[in-house]
């Protein structure tokens, strides 16, 4: 790896700590991703479930209805004790959070990841971390569905490239007299 490259590696991850620092990262981690885990463990017993189930069955009709089914029978029991324990509201709505969790975990990571590589571009490592994220790594993340990418924690490199050119544009501009 070229040194410019390697550089703007190290900028980017250092970007990571300079923008959270110790205690943004222990405040997001408690007030974000604690509660998600927490919601998320219902989904992640569910999951277990569904792929034992499919592994079973793996060709057949009822194997690859397995995971849709256990889904809507777990979300309709927590549903059931929520509602019974809180109403219903309260409990759809944790059932809408428990759905939405991993996505606004995944637009929180993204974004985390769009502000690290803006710090290295301000830091003078632009040209570099372009260099790196088409060099080598130019297959990382191809363009996906739409929904699919919705739920990808890291941004497409193609998006980062182009954010990050568009951000060297920018700083190009304020330095001419």
């Amino acid at each position: 790896m070229p040194p410019s490259q390697l550089h703007a590696l190290m900028a980017h991850e250092l970007g990571h700590h300079l923008i959270v620092g110790m205690r943004g990262a222990m405040t997001t981690t408690i007030l974000l991703v604690l509660p998600v885990v927490l919601l998320e463990l219902p989904m992640i017993a569910t999951n277990w479930v569904a792929v034992r189930l499919k592994r079973r069955a793996p060709g057949s009709r009822a194997g690859k209805a397995a995971p849709a089914l256990v889904m809507c029978v777990s979300d309709l029991a927590l549903f059931a004790v929520l509602a019974w324990l809180f109403g219903t509201m309260p409990a759809a709505l944790v059932l809408a959070v428990m759905q939405l969790a991993p996505l606004l975990r995944a637009i929180h990571q993204r974004h985390g990841e769009f502000a690290a590589d803006r710090l290295a571009v301000d830091l003078g490592f632009g040209l570099g971390l372009r260099d790196l994220l088409r060099d080598r790594f130019p297959d990382w993340q191809p363009d996906t569905d739409p929904y699919t990418a919705m739920f990808m924690t890291h941004p497409t490199n193609r998006r980062r490239i182009r954010r990050i050119e568009t951000r060297l544009r920018v700083l190009e501009r304020r330095c001419r007299p």
